[in-house]
């Protein structure tokens, strides 16, 4: 090889070493809160105190980025876009503020020691952006929930409850909109449910 050559090698390999080490702006965070709310008239109460313990979430559902699901088997989640906070933990209080506004219990409380007539349990089972069908894209929701007498232990209500709701296009912003109508969808459902329950 001739010097010129080395010379020429030695330049290149700088050069991309150069590049690869150049630092690089990672894209900025986006976080949501969800906020989906009851409107409408309170219902008669059904349930004098209902008790709402936290909500339980397993992986990929316990943490706060975005979920997308591309096939059957494959889930990526997006480190820069997501939740304020964990999934299970936004569905909760939104759940804890749905009821509240029903007016289906004269109070609805978290844990603690004051007595309860209900105990209402549950698990996030899914929050994610469905992208396996180009022309289907949809943020889907499903909560697994249990409503339990605390006196007798009778079980009132054992349910799995989904929603989803489409994306036309699928950015940070039609995500967090969706995942509220889809919220939304779902906590009337589970409000019917827990009314008609006994």
């Amino acid at each position: 090889m001739t010097r010129y050559a080395r010379l020429l090698c030695l330049l290149l390999a700088g050069a991309l070493l150069g590049a690869c080490a150049a630092p690089q702006t990672p894209p900025q965070q986006t976080q949501y809160l969800l906020s989906a709310s009851r409107s409408g008239a309170p219902l008669a109460a059904r349930y004098d105190t209902l008790r709402l313990l936290p909500l339980r979430a397993s992986p990929p559902y316990d943490t706060p980025y975005f979920v997308y699901r591309e096939t059957a088997q494959r889930y990526v989640s997006d480190p820069y876009r997501g939740l304020v906070s964990a999934p299970a933990l936004q569905v909760g209080n939104r759940l804890q503020d749905w009821l509240a506004a029903s007016g289906i219990a004269r109070h609805v409380i978290g844990p603690g020691p004051l007595p309860a007539q209900v105990r209402l349990v549950g698990e996030l089972t899914r929050l994610d952006v469905d992208l396996r069908d180009a022309k289907a894209r949809a943020v889907k929701l499903e909560l697994r929930l249990r409503a339990e007498d605390e006196n007798s232990q009778a079980l009132l209500l054992d349910r799995q409850f989904s929603a989803s709701a489409p994306l036309a296009v699928v950015t940070p912003d039609s995500i967090a909109a969706a995942a509220d109508q889809a919220l939304a969808s779902l906590l009337g459902d589970v409000e019917t449910a827990l009314y008609q329950a006994r």
